[in-house]
């Protein structure tokens, strides 16, 4: 029983190979660039409003 539990230790303990990760925005990119880009109009920046106050 203690050479199976080592066993199951080295097994569990030994070093693995790393899976490949891939980021997430990696994935959605190369699922839509065969799709083209898209230009977009950005609107102007407005300034920003004052905070509120609590007086």
């Amino acid at each position: 029983m203690e050479a199976e539990a080592r066993r199951i230790l080295q097994t569990a303990l030994a070093p693995q190979e790393a899976p490949s990760v891939r980021h997430l925005y990696d994935r959605v990119r190369a699922r839509f660039a065969p799709l083209g880009g898209v230009n977009l109009e950005l609107p102007p920046r407005e300034p920003v409003r004052e905070p509120p106050r609590f007086d």
